[in-house]
């Protein structure tokens, strides 16, 4: 029998959402990070301005140009 479930994970910053994802990774599960915790560490190491705390717009802009494959 083929599953094909899918389950999306969400929560406040320091929920346990990576947590529980590296669990997940580790039991076999096949998981796709979210790309904000990137591109954050990679705006604060440049100084950038994407950032959602400065510019929403481009925070969202960075986070969808990541996920699309």
């Amino acid at each position: 029998m083929l599953n094909n479930n899918c389950v999306i994970l969400t929560g406040a910053p320091g929920s346990g959402k990576s947590t529980t994802i590296k669990k997940l990774r580790e039991l076999g599960c096949l998981c796709i990070n979210e790309p904000a915790r990137e591109i954050i560490a990679e705006q604060r190491s440049i100084d950038g301005q994407g950032l959602s705390e400065k510019e929403p717009k481009l925070f969202i802009e960075l986070m969808l140009s990541r996920a699309i494959l």
